[in-house]
């Protein structure tokens, strides 16, 4: 997964909380996360800082990345709302809304309102019985010279 995905899945997380319907509200086709009223906030709650009002979500969020590099994000951008500052070229804008627009469309097909990071279960094997005893080689036959 992606860090636009997993972005996209915390945004997803939260506005589950607060609106398990939120994906019917929009519009994949015309998401763009770029503006402040045709993104995922702008569309579900009317603007964008409406959006972040309504779930909470503002203010900036210290870390360390994975580089050790401490940085400062805005709970927005560590959502998949927005990007953090330092990011924002045409690539990275388009893998967010690419994040997006695939998780809403799936949504919106399979009407799944569950939990959207199920755990993933692995089932243990079967118990089989013990393989048997291969067979016993059979002798092969002598070959006569030629």
């Amino acid at each position: 997964m992606n860090k636009y995905t997993v972005r996209q899945r915390r945004g997803e997380i939260l506005l589950q909380r607060a609106d398990p319907g939120w994906f019917r509200t929009i519009n994949a086709d015309l998401l763009d996360q770029r503006t402040q009223t045709w993104c995922v906030l702008g569309q579900w709650a009317g603007t964008y800082d409406e959006g972040c009002k309504r779930l909470g979500v503002s203010g900036p969020q210290r870390y360390v990345s994975l580089f050790l590099q401490e940085r400062d994000e805005t709970e927005a951008a560590v959502h998949g709302f927005n990007l953090p500052n330092g990011e924002g070229t045409a690539w990275e804008w388009f893998r967010l809304n690419r994040a997006w627009k695939r998780r809403i469309r799936h949504l919106q097909r399979s009407g799944d309102v569950g939990e959207p990071l199920r755990r993933i279960t692995i089932e243990p094997l079967p118990e089989t019985e013990p393989a048997q005893e291969p067979a016993a080689p059979t002798p092969e036959r002598e070959r006569e010279p030629a």
